[in-house]
């Protein structure tokens, strides 16, 4: 015979409740880049900010086929000095935080 949940009819939406809102070893965090639109003229350089809520992220860094120099950072945050923009590109910042990880898009545009 068929044993009914714990939770009666409410067992799939309850366990689905459960999942977004009790974080466990899967805990949500974001990712942040500052600034969130960039046009610069060519040849031109531009301090970027990547940022993440994870209090304790694994790694976090900036991907770009643009020239890249790490100015400063902290536990939860990194500043970027990207430089010879000279074509419209994108640039990801990403972290890993509790065996996951996000990363946020910037476009970049060249005028």
């Amino acid at each position: 015979p068929l044993e009914m949940s714990p939770f009666g009819c409410w067992g799939l939406p309850t366990a689905l409740l459960a999942l977004f809102c009790c974080p466990g070893s899967g805990e949500e965090f974001e990712v942040h880049m500052y600034p969130e639109q960039l046009v610069v003229e060519p040849g031109g350089s531009q301090l970027i900010n990547c940022s993440t809520s994870c209090a304790n992220p694994n790694i976090g860094g900036l991907e770009t086929t643009l020239t890249k120099t790490l100015n400063q950072s902290g536990p939860q945050w990194k500043q970027f000095l990207v430089s010879n923009i000279y074509q419209d590109t994108v640039v990801h910042c990403y972290f890993s935080c509790f065996g996951s990880q996000k990363l946020k898009s910037l476009n970049v545009s060249v005028f």
